[in-house]
């Protein structure tokens, strides 16, 4: 699967994905979109207020760089844990703190079966990658989860 997400500056978001992030870029069209990859994980981005396509028309989505506001996606993958491990390492290569832009401790195994990490990109997009394959095969495994008060929301009714 892959993330659609806006950006206020597109060169400096790809500049970030593929420099800092280990990214590689598919196709990179200036002004208007890059798709990008790091393993499992694909990306969209599309710089804000991109001009419209042959067939597409400015809508309300389409906002000017000035009104941007930071999203959050989450995106299903696979082999999380190396996903992460690939991240961290790029980061690192790139002589960044890890811990700026990843979840801290790595992908999280939650109650309901999955394994979660969270990746921040420079313009304060959030992208909530979920490996749902985890529990897949052992559904026991989640027997040894206990519910703490806050993990599901009160009854209303």
């Amino acid at each position: 699967m892959s993330a659609v997400l806006r950006t206020p500056d597109l060169p400096r978001s790809l500049a970030d994905y593929t420099g800092r992030l280990g990214f590689e870029c598919l196709q990179h069209v200036p002004g208007a979109l890059a798709l990008l990859r790091h393993g499992p994980l694909q990306l969209q981005l599309w710089a804000c207020a991109a001009p419209p396509g042959r067939f597409e028309r400015l809508g309300p989505s389409d906002l000017p760089a000035a009104r941007f506001v930071p999203a959050q996606q989450s995106v299903v993958v696979h082999r999380i844990e190396t996903l992460y491990t690939s991240l961290r390492a790029a980061l690192k290569a790139a002589g960044m703190d890890p811990l700026a832009r990843l979840s801290v401790g790595g992908p999280m195994l939650r109650p309901w079966g999955a394994r979660e990490f969270e990746l921040r990109d420079l313009h304060g997009n959030r992208i909530h990658c979920v490996d749902w394959g985890v529990c897949a095969h052992d559904p026991a495994l989640l027997a040894r989860f206990e519910l703490l008060d806050g993990d599901w929301p009160e009854d209303a009714g």
